[in-house]
């Protein structure tokens, strides 16, 4: 090891920096690695030792590894330029992403955003860059919550299914649809993402408005656990009764309503294995309801 050393430093006092790092990386020291990085990094913008500098670290995987983390850890722009320098853009696309959850102002993210959306394009065909598309999407979106501020405060930052979320919230149908339209929701996303916002706003007449519609793309069974989910039962019952008898049951049971998903299970004609199961929901204190369920049991 002393030896390796020695010899990498004679040769880093004749300027000759690959060889010594060829030592170091052969020697198996990554602090000697990281001391011939150290002194071979150029101090100033000298184009003829930059590419020097460059070309060293691409060809040996080690160093270059090692430099990224150094950089990492001092010098984030730093890091950027050296990826960029080695057309590794998506790589430093990333590095942008990870600096998008510490930049919460709008302009700052924007303009990152901006940055990754170029690096990502870099060397492809933007239809055939998924990550380039979904960048672009997010400029998109934060230039229309922009225009939303004025009725919406807070919008901007937010990912699409929240802002869709709250704009249904506050109730601006028309604003909630144009972004459906815009980018692309599904019909079935779109459906159950206003149906959870109308429960959440306790919108219950507009809920029933947009379930009866047209033909629910998702079926009602969301309708259903969006009103449990916000603690309305009677406003549930409208749905489970959209759906076929055997989900019923199952929904009259989570709801603890053993007595109606006894009744269904009866019009259904349930196994004794399901009313079983209704039977188990009642404690074994309340004979009369016990009675009751075996009752309509007996008459399936």
């Amino acid at each position: 090891a002393v030896v390796s050393t020695q010899s990498t430093g004679a040769l880093m006092r004749m300027n000759q920096y690959g060889k010594a790092m060829e030592k170091a990386i052969v020697s198996g020291d990554m602090d000697l690695v990281h001391t011939v990085l150290v002194a071979m990094e150029p101090k100033e913008r000298d184009g003829a030792k930059i590419r020097e500098f460059n070309n060293t670290l691409k060809d040996n995987a080690q160093a270059k590894a090692l430099y990224a983390k150094w950089c990492a850890q001092t010098d984030v722009q730093k890091l950027h330029t050296h990826y960029e320098t080695h057309d590794n853009y998506r790589e430093s696309a990333l590095l942008y992403v990870q600096e998008l959850d510490h930049n919460c102002l709008p302009e700052a993210k924007m303009k990152l955003l901006e940055n990754i959306d170029k690096l990502f394009r870099k060397g492809t065909i933007a239809k055939e860059n998924l990550e380039s598309l979904l960048t672009q999407e997010q400029v998109a979106l934060i230039k229309r919550q922009e225009n939303l501020q004025a009725k919406v405060a807070d919008v901007v930052g937010m990912g699409l299914n929240e802002t869709v979320d709250l704009l249904v919230q506050r109730a601006l149908y028309a604003e909630a649809e144009g972004l459906r339209k815009e980018f692309k929701l599904s019909d079935r996303k779109f459906w159950w993402l206003k149906a959870r916002a109308l429960a959440k706003a306790r919108n219950w007449p507009e809920l029933e408005k947009f379930a009866k519609g047209k033909k629910s793309p998702i079926g009602y069974k969301p309708f259903v656990d969006a009103c449990i989910e916000n603690c309305n039962k009677v406003e549930a019952v409208k749905y489970v009764e959209r759906l076929p008898r055997e989900q019923q049951v199952e929904c009259y049971m989570d709801m603890d309503m053993p007595e109606k998903a006894a009744e269904t299970a009866r019009l259904a004609r349930g196994s004794e294995e399901l009313f079983e199961r209704i039977l188990s929901q009642v404690s074994a204190q309340n004979t009369g309801l016990r009675d009751k369920i075996n009752a309509i049991r007996n008459n399936v």
